[in-house]
């Protein structure tokens, strides 16, 4: 694995690279310089999953990676970055890919990061494909500081399919979700993303809220980067008070770096018609 091309954002906090791997698979991930180091790495080379409204997912997939690959693509990045200034580290499987589709790999990969770097935090991002394995991940990595995000963008299973047509239903993965909670006692974060005129209407979030009052979770609310037609919606408010009044907790969520398409759902943007992609410019 090596890093062929990197983008950098007009404020200089995102970047965004294009690595190599030694069989001519391409890999984009993602460093973003916030409170913390934060790694936007990918677990597959492009998705299974075809979620509608997300680039990785229409760009096709072509395999699962390696531990080490995963792990060489996190050490290329802060090899490219060195000197860090000291703080936390933030290793996120929120890059291409479903991360429980690889669910091994990336497992060994997270245990050699942990091991390696000074207390890092492990996030990862699934859409429920695998309930099972959401349990299995609750005890995983003891000791260490994981925590899950769902990517749920819909209130209902048909809408759901509709966006996310390879994501599962709703139920098993709540009832997974709140297994995790309780094993790790953490609050895990159900991502929402409002796409305009779709999921975004007042019944729509009043459906959410009933699906989300009773369990221990925040409704991760985020603004859509735009991709294949769909709009951003702008109906934050209406959902965090309607939210509020089923006694819902919600954050709100804006990608950084969406001038170089660092952001979520666009990661293999520049890619989606290569299976084998041309490299872009940095300059």
């Amino acid at each position: 694995m090596k890093i062929v091309n990197k983008l950098i954002s007009g404020d200089g906090l995102s970047q965004k690279q294009m690595q190599l791997a030694d069989d001519g698979a391409y890999i984009e991930s993602a460093y973003f310089n916030l409170d913390e180091h934060v790694f936007c790495i990918s677990s597959q080379v492009g998705c299974p999953l075809g979620c509608s409204f997300c680039a990785s997912g229409s760009a096709g997939f072509f395999r699962n990676l390696r531990a080490v690959e995963i792990v060489q693509q996190v050490e290329n990045i802060i090899i490219s970055i060195a000197p860090l200034e000291y703080k936390k580290l933030l290793f996120s499987f929120t890059g291409s890919g479903e991360p429980l589709l690889n669910y091994s790999e990336v497992m060994a990969a997270a245990g050699f990061l942990c091991e390696k770097y000074d207390n890092p935090r492990i996030t990862i991002s699934t859409t429920g494909v695998a309930p099972d394995l959401i349990r299995k991940l609750a005890r995983e990595l003891p000791g260490r500081q994981v925590q899950l995000h769902l990517s749920l963008h819909a209130p209902d299973d048909e809408l759901r399919c509709k966006l996310m047509p390879n994501a599962g239903n709703i139920a098993p993965a709540l009832d997974a979700l709140e297994f995790f909670a309780k094993e790790r006692r953490v609050t895990p974060k159900v991502n929402y993303v409002l796409i305009k005129g779709v999921n975004d209407s007042r019944e729509q979030a009043i459906e959410l809220a009933k699906l989300l009052q009773s369990r221990n979770v925040i409704a991760k609310l985020g603004r859509l980067n735009p991709f294949s037609g769909y709009l951003p919606s702008e109906q934050f408010q209406m959902f965090e008070e309607v939210l509020s009044s089923y006694g819902v907790k919600s954050t709100r969520f804006a990608s950084i770096g969406t001038d170089i398409w660092s952001g979520c759902g666009q990661l293999r943007c520049h890619l989606k018609d290569h299976p084998l992609p041309v490299l872009y410019n940095v300059d």
